[in-house]
């Protein structure tokens, strides 16, 4: 079995799925974990073919297998080793490859034939909530209204992971074994890394009445500091201002993108952001982020009228006051 992807989450779930599928099938599992960035392929295969003491059956786990399967240089390659094993694997072993970055080549063609090979990433919102009804229902026997899965991903982000902590608290608090949007609302606070996301993704869209309206509410109604906005307009006036010089100087947008650490929702708005600014509004931008910084910490003015303000220059300079 081959799970790769940027889900840890769904790695792990996967693999847990294996077993609960061995075990109703009546056979008895071990697990047997190796990291792959330290363990020797004969060291794995050798442990897939060792019969065990106790258990029918083994499941050979190789975290980091990008790394377990590169050439080291000398003897014979780590791929052509496992293609070998592959070829006519162990009866009595299961090996599992979980890594979060994978090449596809042989190894791949060899496990679908007796296994199988899924990408573990995140999904998009409405695929993360029918998740979190049928998760809601199966590990925790209660019913996520549609609404409240809804909410809970709004509130949440379509992190599985996180998901499945909330629904676990959420179990325990729904009256009748079922979870409505208002106790979702109630009990699954407002992600401070969410709203620091928020904040970025407001500031960039160029629209000064939304940017304002968002800040705004995201201060008085999910009572985020206003320490906190200020943190996240002066990370993305950085990243704005390094954007727009690395653009200028001829980069390719996915050598900033790399180099800046640019993803999720905010990669894109950024690097067009870094184009309508320049160089010039880009330095512009750092200063009057710096400036709200300093002005909040040395008691001049009302931090959150003083946010509130920065926020405004700022998405002026990336889309020119519309």
């Amino acid at each position: 079995m081959i799970l790769h992807g940027k889900d840890p989450f769904l790695r792990s779930l996967y693999t847990d799925k294996l077993r609960e599928a061995l075990q109703e099938a009546g056979v008895d599992a071990e697990v047997m974990r190796f990291d792959g960035g330290s363990a020797g392929v004969a060291d794995v295969l050798d442990e897939c073919r060792t019969l065990g003491l106790m258990q029918q059956h083994k499941i050979v786990v190789v975290d980091e297998a990008d790394e377990w399967l590169k050439d080291g240089g000398s003897g014979a390659r780590p791929r052509d080793v496992v293609e070998r094993y592959l070829e006519s694997p162990s009866e009595t072993a299961t090996l599992v490859l979980r890594a979060e970055t994978w090449h596809k080549g042989k190894i791949d063609t060899l496990v679908a034939k007796c296994g199988c090979v899924i990408k573990c990433e995140k999904p998009d919102d409405r695929s993360a909530a029918a998740w979190a009804v049928q998760r809601a229902q199966k590990r925790y026997g209660v019913v996520l209204e549609r609404d409240a899965a809804a909410a809970l991903v709004s509130l949440c982000g379509a992190e599985l992971g996180r998901l499945d902590t909330e629904i676990a608290k959420l179990s325990s608090a729904g009256e009748g074994g079922v979870v409505t949007p208002a106790l979702v609302r109630e009990m699954v606070g407002y992600s401070r890394e969410q709203a620091f996301w928020d904040v970025q993704e407001a500031l960039l869209t160029g629209d000064a009445e939304y940017a304002l309206r968002k800040v705004r509410e995201l201060m008085t109604v999910s009572r985020l500091p206003a320490t906190l906005v200020r943190y996240g307009m002066l990370d993305v006036a950085r990243k704005l201002h390094a954007a727009s010089r690395m653009l200028a100087e001829g980069a390719h947008p996915a050598a900033v993108s790399k180099e800046l650490k640019l993803w999720g929702v905010t990669k894109e708005p950024l690097l067009e952001g870094a184009r309508r600014c320049g160089v010039g509004k880009g330095a512009a931008a750092v200063r009057l982020a710096v400036e709200a910084d300093l002005g909040a910490k040395t008691g001049l003015g009302d931090e959150d009228r003083g946010a509130e303000v920065a926020a405004l220059g700022l998405v002026r300079l990336v889309g020119g006051g519309r």
